[in-house]
């Protein structure tokens, strides 16, 4: 029986599979051998023996190495990207401004094959939004009026919707460029790349998918393998989309504009709701014939 025979033998369903994404981020290049051990050895457990064949076979390592999980000693030391932001000790961590934190030097950054020196410059890849206080907005204190409702809810589709008329026009703009390459006298179309940072990227591909629904997929396919003959067809369906939503978007204006003159004034009273409740209470036949009761006997004590 193999290596890997014995150890899905001896791990539950899914210890199994966390076994199996330890090892694709291993072959990805994206822990460590020392972070592979820590990982396989907390699955394993008390099977020593099963474990420290992995580690000589797989890692070739000594089996005396990392036989256990240091993470409860120092969450810091050994927590990367793959590991969920709990097990990160927030509180060793330099803080910056309320709700950002430093993560350490030692953390090892997930690999990306497409990164310029400029990116590393300008991205960041050390400072994480930590939040300083609770965000459940479930009770009451943060619950919205029917008219805040109706305003979330009216930015909401607007925003949808300017989102997709802006990525088919930046999709539109890029393929009508290539289209231009490839037809120009004299051009290699082989060479001339369909993807990549000068070509569609992946927010394009997002958009012509959308626009083709099921067919999606095919249609990048041939996109990939006869660039000058779909880019046209592309263009055509894109174009009629984009005259589409721009008609949809005059027709759903003055909708909107109506919903904003009728609920923005209404939704600043975030008080009214409460007023209403309470008032209600107050002004309750048994509760005023209760006062009236209880001033009666107050003032006769006082006679």
């Amino acid at each position: 029986m193999s290596l890997f025979e014995e150890i899905k033998r001896s791990l539950k369903k899914d210890q199994h599979e966390e076994f199996l994404k330890c090892l694709r981020l291993f072959n990805d290049d994206i822990i460590s051998k020392a972070d592979l051990a820590l990982l396989v050895g907390d699955l394993l457990g008390p099977n020593t023996t099963l474990l420290g064949t992995f580690k000589l076979r797989y890692l070739q390592l000594a089996p005396s190495d990392i036989v256990a999980s240091k993470l409860a000693d120092d969450p810091n030391k050994y927590w990367n990207y793959t590991r969920p932001m709990t097990e990160l000790n927030v509180k060793a961590c330099k803080r910056f401004d309320k709700s950002y934190r430093k993560l350490p030097n030692h953390v090892r950054l997930p690999v990306c094959s497409a990164r310029k020196k400029e990116d590393d410059e300008l991205i960041n890849n050390w400072y994480i939004s930590f939040p300083s206080g609770s965000e459940d907005y479930s009770g009451s204190k943060f619950r919205r009026n029917p008219y805040e409702e109706s305003l979330s809810k009216c930015e909401d589709d607007r925003y949808e919707l300017d989102m997709v008329i802006e990525c088919n026009a930046s999709t539109i703009k890029r393929l009508e460029k290539l289209q231009s390459q490839l037809n120009a006298p004299g051009a290699k179309k082989k060479e001339i790349a369909v993807r990549g940072d000068n070509a569609l990227q992946q927010i394009h591909i997002r958009s012509i998918e959308r626009v083709y629904g099921e067919k999606g997929k095919e249609i990048i396919q041939l996109l990939d393998i006869a660039p000058a003959s779909a880019i046209a067809i592309i263009l055509e369906r894109l174009k009629k989309k984009a005259d589409l939503w721009q008609k949809e978007k005059a027709e759903m204006s003055p909708m909107w504009h109506d919903v904003y003159e009728k609920n923005y004034f209404r939704a600043l009273d975030y008080r009214g709701q409460m007023f209403k409740l309470v008032d209600k209470k107050n002004l309750n036949l048994k509760k005023i014939v209760e006062e009236l009761r209880q001033t009666y006997i107050a003032n006769a004590r006082n006679a």
